[in-house]
């Protein structure tokens, strides 16, 4: 039998944010690494040659239900550096510095309003197993 789980129970907030509610999805944090480009006269068969550079911690994704009061304390929050937590049901977690980058809003005409925010990580985000 698989050890899969599913996400229900999942929170995000910040120290500063108050846990964000009626979340439909999370996507992220998506760490990327830089390729530094190395090619010299001496690259074999003119390959180019790389190696690692930077890393970039990515971004953080939440697509929530629209809830009047949540919004505007998303739009307070905007460009506002945080510490923020991601805890999964397991009890495992994902701790990053950053800001909210984004909200963005959907309303459609005969279903939710949906809306979604998106959190730019600075720095490592720190990932937690939990028990």
């Amino acid at each position: 039998m698989s050890n899969a789980r599913i996400g229900s129970g999942a929170t995000f907030a910040g120290v500063l944010l108050a846990v964000i509610a009626e979340v439909l999805k999370f996507s992220g944090p998506n760490p990327t690494v830089d390729d530094v480009e190395v090619s010299n006269m001496d690259s074999v068969d003119n390959w180019k040659e790389f190696i690692p550079g930077f890393k970039d911690g990515g971004e953080l994704t939440l697509d929530l239900n629209y809830l009047k009061a949540q919004i505007t304390n998303l739009y307070a929050a905007l460009a506002v550096a945080d510490t923020f937590t991601l805890t999964l049901p397991d009890a495992s977690t994902f701790v990053f510095g950053g800001y909210l980058k984004t909200i963005n809003q959907e309303t459609p005409h005969a279903e939710k309003i949906t809306a979604n925010a998106t959190f730019k990580v600075s720095g490592e985000p720190v990932y937690t197993a939990g028990a």
